[in-house]
């Protein structure tokens, strides 16, 4: 191995060590529950996978535990939980978690050093490529994604699909000058996309940029059938996210702001020095055919471009911020790799021919400099970086996470807590719970590292589904959520309204309480003294257990009376044609009806018999009574006996198309987002069934896997011998100086 070599992976290794060490990998290898709540809250989600749906040969399915059930890996990642379950075969199941958690960190620097080698830049510049990841693992990106922060904020499938981007542009750039390797890099850009959706995008249109960058029609007919396997395979995912829009859930985001205010705070030392490459690259692709470097401005360019036009909608457009955060830094450790090959260019015309003992002394140094300055401007717990803010220490957030609830400071409240609700269960049954939440709001890291946020949404985790928790993950699964938040404007001391147009910001537990009927929430936890207070007095709500006083904490559980998941309508539906259509048009009409007080009055539903009356078109008419029993919620299926036949009932259980009713007519979409039936027979069950849509994403993945085995039995292609090669210094094994001159060849005799 030469010493080149040697020094281009010590520094990868030092780089890789160096992310453990801020982790803290000492604490993820405890057997500890990790803390931090949105964090957190991923335990169920390996777990609910190996309990409920791989038994039956599925990764995507139906989940009862948060937001009154979504659907299962349908608007989120459906690999996020197959790294836990893999590392759990050898590993605890909270080690295998945490490990997974952060994968993609401990991944990112070799996968740097990966990508410039296969884009056949020499060790040393690899390797400064690697140490150049660690500024933007250390940013301070709260929930954008990819860094340390953003890991510990649930962000880790990110952090994961982010390292396999990269590797796969490192191999579609082999691939695009040799002719193959593209089997492998279409799996490596599925795989992307199956982790989280914005890396392997901006992945997919990096491999477009490296073929108009090297244009020729033997690329193009490398990278179309590469692109088209890449979205196939991938297509079981895909297809239904884009099929089922109109019924997922989540907030609305503004377009941020934050690119400049973070790049003045924390990147300002590697944006000078990313100016500066991205100079020097440009002339030297118009000179000398600089490829690499041309890439990593581009790349940078259309990250920066994908978050300026990026509007208000669904997909924030902070996402973005993350890929072009990573291709500043990358940009800056190809600057000081060049700077020490321009050093060691001056030390050669300086020794005028005379050998050096050392000619490669600057690159060899180089990423070992970088190091240090990483250690400088952005090591908190050492150095006190200078472009890190004091109060922002990610070492100490990773420390608070890893940990875990059992070496905290909170691990009397957490196994006080966890006892009680599995109490609860035990004594009082199965059902769903409301918890108080944003009660101490942090102006610096808000509600999701509150510890006591973790406990509450891992509801699910400690009762195995047995009561259910109205927050927690899924979010944009669930159209449910908006009034979940509307009903935490009233039950929570710091509730966040959703809409402050239909609901203050105070606490009042009785009109919360009214919600929780509406939604069919069976428990209601408070934790703040104002809100216990005036739950001990609301009419309605029964004190059934709590936990002992911690600190200033206590826990109260609250039993919600009258609250039923299945019951008669006493009012007929009335039918708001084409209400479904899209999100928007769904959302604004519920949002009305439950803010304004029709929530008491009535439903609304996007179809039904033609007895039922049509908005604005005649008046709902009062059904006969009838009467529920036998009601049975069991995941993916809910059953139930009715008295009578002919009389809607209302299923409060999120609505989602995959819904089949049997012996039943329906079941159709009804305000704020459950369901509706009418019984054809006295015992109607209601599943959670595959649909056409979800065949359709199946057959596309198969068809893809078809294409990936016909990509790799393929030969290479014939490539066209680049016309002017990138130009970078020729690198011997060994030092020139080192080498034997060789002998003179005798005369003959």
């Amino acid at each position: 191995m030469t010493a080149l070599r040697r020094a281009a992976l010590a520094a990868v290794a030092l780089a890789t060590l160096y992310v453990l060490w801020e982790i803290h990998l000492p604490l993820i290898l405890r057997n500890t529950t990790t803390t931090f709540a949105e964090l957190g809250m991923h335990l169920h989600e390996p777990a609910y996978l190996r309990d409920h749906l791989l038994d039956h040969f599925q990764l995507t399915g139906w989940s009862p535990s948060f937001f009154a059930g979504a659907p299962f890996g349908t608007f989120y990642f459906p690999l996020v939980p197959v790294p836990t379950l893999l590392l759990s075969l050898l590993l605890p199941y909270n080690v295998a978690f945490k490990l997974a958690t952060a994968l993609g960190l401990i991944t990112l620097p070799a996968c740097a050093y990966a990508f410039g080698r296969l884009h056949d830049q020499d060790r040393m510049t690899s390797a400064c490529l690697a140490v150049a990841t660690l500024p933007f693992l250390l940013l301070p990106t709260t929930a954008l994604g990819g860094s340390i922060s953003s890991t510990l904020s649930s962000e880790y499938p990110y952090a994961i699909s982010l390292a396999i981007a990269l590797l796969a542009l490192g191999v579609a750039g082999k691939g695009l000058r040799t002719g193959g390797y593209r089997a492998l890099t279409a799996g490596l850009l599925a795989l992307a996309l199956l982790f989280h959706a914005v890396p392997g995008a901006m992945a997919i249109a990096g491999v477009v940029a490296l073929v108009v960058i090297q244009p020729s029609w033997a690329r193009v007919r490398w990278a179309l059938p590469v692109l088209v396997t890449t979205v196939a395979v991938a297509g079981f995912a895909l297809v239904p996210f884009v099929l089922r829009q109109a019924y997922s859930g989540g907030p609305i985001y503004a377009k941020s702001a934050v690119a400049v205010n973070l790049l003045l705070d924390s990147l300002a030392p590697a944006i000078i020095l990313a100016v500066g490459a991205a100079t020097v690259a440009l002339l030297r692709f118009a000179a000398r055919r600089d490829r690499f470097g041309l890439f990593l401005v581009v790349m940078a360019t259309l990250a920066a471009i994908a978050y300026a036009a990026t509007p208000t909608g669904r997909l924030w457009n902070a996402r973005f911020l993350p890929f072009w955060y990573l291709w500043v830094c990358l940009l800056a450790g190809l600057a000081i790799a060049r700077l020490a090959a321009f050093v060691d260019e001056v030390r050669r015309g300086r020794a005028r021919g005379r050998p050096l003992s050392s000619p490669w002394a600057g690159r060899m140094t180089a990423p070992f400099v970088a190091l240090v300055l990483v250690m400088v401007f952005w090591d908190s717990p050492v150095a006190k970086g200078l472009a890190v803010s004091p109060r922002y220490d990610v070492s100490h957030l990773a420390e608070l996470a890893y940990q875990g609830y059992e070496r905290s400071p909170d691990r009397a409240e957490y196994a006080d807590f966890v006892a009680t609700v599995r109490r609860v269960a035990r004594n009082h049954g199965c059902g769903r719970a409301h918890w108080e939440w944003n009660v101490v709001p942090d102006p610096v890291h808000p509600r999701w590292d509150d510890p006591r946020t973790g406990l509450a949404a891992l509801l699910p985790y400690w009762t195995d589904d047995c009561i259910g928790s109205m927050q927690g993950l899924f979010i944009q699964s669930s159209a449910t959520d908006p009034f979940v938040s509307l009903a935490n404007g009233h039950l929570a001391k710091n509730g966040q309204p959703y809409d402050a147009k239909l609901a203050n910001n105070h606490l009042d537990v009785a009109a919360g309480v009214a919600d929780l009927r509406v939604l069919g929430v069976r428990y209601y936890l408070a934790v703040s003294p104002e809100a216990q207070a005036q739950a001990d007095g609301t009419p309605g709500l029964h004190l059934i257990d709590q936990t002992k006083p911690h600190g200033p904490w206590t826990w109260k559980v609250y039993e919600v009376d009258g609250v039923n998941v299945v019951e008669p309508i006493t009012v007929q539906p009335v039918v708001v044609p084409g209400a479904s259509k899209t999100i928007g048009r769904w959302k604004a009409l519920s949002l009305r009806w439950f803010g304004t007080g029709d929530a008491r009055a009535g439903v609304l539903t996007d179809g039904g018999p033609a007895s039922w009356p049509r908005r604005g078109r005649g008046s709902p008419d009062p059904l006969p009574p009838a009467e529920v029993s036998a009601v049975r919620l069991a995941g993916d299926h809910i059953s139930f006996h009715v008295d009578r036949l002919g009389v809607p009932v209302l299923v409060k259980v999120s609505y989602f198309p995959n819904w089949k009713a049997q012996r039943a007519k329906g079941p159709w979409r009804v305000t704020p987002n459950y369901m509706v039936v009418v019984p054809t027979a006295h015992d109607v069950t209601l599943r959670y069934a595959q649909t056409g849509v979800e065949d359709l994403g199946w057959l596309v993945t198969l068809a893809g896997l078809v294409a990936l085995a016909l990509l790799a039995r393929a030969r290479p292609l014939v490539m066209p011998a680049d016309e002017v090669p990138d130009a970078r210094p020729k690198q011997p094994s060994r030092p020139a100086a080192a080498r034997r001159a060789p002998k003179p060849k005798r005369k003959p005799r």
